[in-house]
């Protein structure tokens, strides 16, 4: 049986809540949903986000690796 899951932006701006309102969304139609704001690796300290991010936005290649496991072990607790 199929499943939808969707992971949230790692990083949005405070004047809206558009990443609680994704939750809220998955929440209504019965979607699993993984919030990297709050549980993923840009929760971490500064240096590890320097390691692993371009910018606010965008994981470099290294952390695409990381991310990767973290996605995969969300994604198995559903299977």
């Amino acid at each position: 049986m199929a499943q939808v899951m969707f992971i949230t932006p790692y990083y949005y701006q405070e004047q809206t809540d558009y990443i609680g309102s994704i939750e809220k969304a998955c929440m209504y139609v019965g979607c699993h949903c993984k919030n990297n704001k709050q549980g993923g690796i840009f929760a971490w300290n500064t240096n590890v986000r320097n390691a692993l991010f371009l910018d606010y936005v965008h994981l470099n290649e290294v952390g695409q690796e990381r991310a990767s496991y973290e996605y995969e072990g969300f994604m198995r607790t559903f299977m």
